[in-house]
């Protein structure tokens, strides 16, 4: 899927990342998985509703995204789904 995925439990630790997120946030699945929002500087995401745009900061043009958000849940546990779009 080329585009970024991220999930987050509900005490705000990532569980899920895709490819596309790695790249765009710079994390590896080994460092980011168990690491809350806090700790990735991901917190902003949290805050954001669903449809709202959110500005990565670029070094030469800031990159849009659409932030897509829905719930979901594993082994019983809530989760949060972001999923960004241009």
């Amino acid at each position: 899927m080329d585009a970024p995925v991220l999930a987050f439990d509900p005490v705000h630790c990532l569980r899920l990342i895709n490819p596309a997120a790695q790249n765009i946030f710079h994390l590896t699945d080994q460092r980011a998985l168990g690491c809350t929002a806090g700790d990735l500087e991901l917190e902003v995401l949290l805050d954001l509703p669903d449809r709202e745009i959110f500005v990565l900061p670029g070094k030469v043009n800031p990159v849009q995204w659409m932030v897509r958000r829905s719930t979901f849940r594993q082994g019983g546990i809530p989760h949060t789904l972001f999923v960004l779009s241009t």
